[in-house]
């Protein structure tokens, strides 16, 4: 009898050892402010409020055309609302970069943000590859960021990086 106990005894082991990665990083918290279409803060139950950035896509700085729509949107969706924080991993500015759910339906906030068209994928370090196809298809239909008018849309890495230019006093070769 021992020795069966310690073989589903050590199975078990292995498969909580299997499932562990996938769950050591999350947690659920409420969305208690929106800061902008891609980063907000969450309170867990237990400890001290978390910033969120959400992987794999960029929305526009506040500054710029449809920044205050994008922050709308992402306050629609889960401002005030439990969530599902996966986390992937922490950026320069010590937040928590996730994939995040909205509870209890499980909705997926990044693809939600970008089949809507409030949102870029950011191409170079997206690793959800549907998220193209939604943005392809907000694109073809003219919603959201892609409503506006070509010369109104640019890329938020694309502004961060012109802004940080101008305040260096530097002249982008855009200006040449």
């Amino acid at each position: 009898m021992i020795p069966t106990f310690r073989r589903w005894g050590a199975a078990l082991f292995l498969v909580v050892l299997a499932c562990a990665p996938a769950f050591a990083d999350g947690f659920e918290a409420t969305v208690t402010r929106v800061f902008d279409g891609d980063s907000f803060l969450v309170r867990p139950a237990k400890g001290k409020d978390i910033d969120v950035r959400l992987a794999d896509i960029d929305a526009p700085e506040k500054q710029q055309p449809y920044g205050n729509d994008a922050r709308a949107a992402l306050k629609r969706l889960i401002e005030g609302r439990r969530v599902y924080v996966d986390v992937i991993e922490t950026d320069q500015y010590q937040r928590k970069v996730a994939h995040v759910y909205r509870l209890p339906d499980r909705l997926d906030v990044r693809r939600t943000l970008v089949h809507d068209g409030h949102v870029w994928v950011w191409r170079k370090y997206a690793r959800d590859r549907q998220l193209f196809a939604l943005e392809d298809a907000a694109r073809a239909a003219h919603i959201g960021i892609w409503a506006l008018r070509e010369s109104e849309r640019m890329p938020p890495w694309q502004f961060r990086y012109l802004e940080r230019q101008r305040k260096n006093g530097t002249r982008s070769s855009r200006d040449h």
